[in-house]
């Protein structure tokens, strides 16, 4: 259910950053005037906007990725392939509709089988963003945490859940690109 309430709440967010799987080809709005960029996968491991990017990639031919870590929390939606994800030294075999919470602190990497396209969704989010939007009542960030006995990574949806999360993550990708979602202040890369 917190995934859920973070996908709504960063959902609504002017500043995002959009990677989707239709094209190479990079759009960014500035000063009004839509430029188009060629864009391949980056090993980038910082935030270009202050509080939330959203990327999908598709990858036919995976990297290698080292162990890193961010000053960003990171949801990773595992949609196909064949990926083990190592994080703080637990291996995760993944499935498609899996979900892994990552807290900016710990190590992880993907190891990627190659041969098979590899797609997902990944989500960055600022820890600051999730203090401002908590309350007394709710802590966004507790489900990155790492503190309480028989914390997992990962996440594996009930079909209905699972649909749910895809229907959300399929509408705001949808509204990101349609560039009428706070046209002049979105970035969306396909």
């Amino acid at each position: 259910m917190t995934v859920t309430i973070l996908l709504l709440i960063v959902a609504g967010l002017p500043e995002i950053a959009v990677v989707s799987p239709v094209t190479n080809v990079v759009f960014c709005v500035e000063d009004d005037i839509l430029h188009t960029y060629i864009h391949d996968f980056t090993s980038r491991q910082y935030m270009i906007t202050p509080d939330f990017e959203y990327f999908h990639y598709i990858d036919r031919s995976a990297s290698d990725i080292e162990y890193h870590n961010h000053d960003f929390y990171e949801i990773y939606f595992f949609i196909s392939g064949k990926v083990n994800y190592i994080i703080e030294g637990k291996s995760y075999r993944l499935k498609p509709g899996d979900i892994l919470l990552i807290h900016n602190n710990e190590l992880h990497k993907p190891i990627i089988e190659h041969g098979e396209t590899y797609e997902r969704i990944v989500l960055w989010v600022s820890p600051d963003l999730l203090k401002k939007q908590s309350n007394k009542n709710t802590n966004l960030s507790l489900c990155f945490e790492s503190f309480f006995p028989g914390k997992t990574n990962l996440l594996r949806p009930n079909p209905d859940l699972l649909n749910k999360i895809k229907n959300i993550l399929s509408n705001f990708e949808n509204a990101c690109s349609s560039m009428s979602y706070g046209f002049h202040n979105i970035y969306i890369f396909k």
